[in-house]
């Protein structure tokens, strides 16, 4: 049971299975309701992959800052190995692709290039962290677009994605602010780049931008408003913390992605 949990820890569960609650969303957005049963199955199964992996290579990549940032997480605690990472990453990957190919060839096109940015992106961040920050942002808001791929029309979550990407950015910033001293030896993120005052600005910004897109999108949906508001909330007080040097700003991020999702799901029209 012990290995059991440490792989969990490994993969992010809550992570996964928040990707998959975002491609029930984006299926059902894009069907305008009930979308096909078998392929938002296999759908939500590629994202769970997607995330798994994505989660276990990221572990594996960051062993070294970790045990200076997060000694609790599996492999600097000695719960899992690097071998389980591999492992891990592997399967996910594979599971991602053959669930794509299942739902369309295209979206198994698409998850090809996502691996490949996931295994690239330690390495982009060690150059020029931003730019992997907005890389990371974008992957982490394509769940919508699995699942509307699932419902026969990817293009209709475009605007989903569209009010994802700035949160996930925002939360990405967050995280490098909070890890900010244990990533200066190893990579050139947004803190150690500009400096840490300089740094929390441009996450204020960026929650600013997310903060609007919420509420334009409550404005044209208002029955999601529910949701959306206290998520809008979560990640305006996950900026706050961040801004005057309190760590656990990401966490709020993450619960306000779950809030908004969760709104989203109980604002579309119900299922027959």
């Amino acid at each position: 049971m012990r290995r059991v949990r440490a792989l969990a820890a490994l993969a992010r569960w809550p992570n996964a299975l928040l990707a998959a609650a975002a491609g029930a969303a984006g299926a059902c957005w894009a069907a305008g309701g009930r979308p096909p049963i078998a392929p938002l199955l296999w759908a939500c199964a590629a994202t769970v992959g997607l995330a798994a992996a994505a989660n276990a290579w990221n572990a594996l990549e960051d062993g070294a800052i970790d045990a200076r940032a997060h000694p609790d997480r599996p492999i600097p605690s000695g719960a899992a190995r690097a071998i389980d990472a591999k492992a891990l990453t592997a399967l996910g990957a594979g599971t991602t692709l053959w669930c794509s190919a299942v739902v369309a060839p295209g979206l198994a096109g698409t998850s090809a290039v996502v691996i490949l940015l996931l295994l690239i992106y330690a390495r982009l961040k060690a150059v020029y962290g931003p730019a992997a920050n907005v890389v990371a942002a974008v992957l982490a808001s394509l769940p919508f677009l699995y699942g509307a791929w699932a419902a026969g029309a990817p293009a209709r979550a475009l605007p989903l994605v569209a009010v994802a990407v700035p949160v996930h950015l925002a939360r990405e910033i967050a995280k490098d602010i909070d890890d900010a001293d244990a990533d200066a030896p190893f990579r050139r993120t947004l803190p150690v780049l500009v400096g840490p005052m300089w740094a929390r600005r441009i996450l204020l910004l960026t929650t600013g931008i997310a903060l609007i897109a919420f509420a334009l999108f409550v404005a044209r949906w208002v029955r999601t408003a529910w949701g959306i508001v206290p998520a809008a909330l979560a990640c305006g007080y996950g900026a706050a913390r961040t801004a005057r040097g309190d760590r656990g700003g990401p966490t709020w991020y993450k619960l306000g992605m779950a809030g908004a999702v969760a709104g989203l799901l109980a604002g579309l029209p119900r299922w027959p």
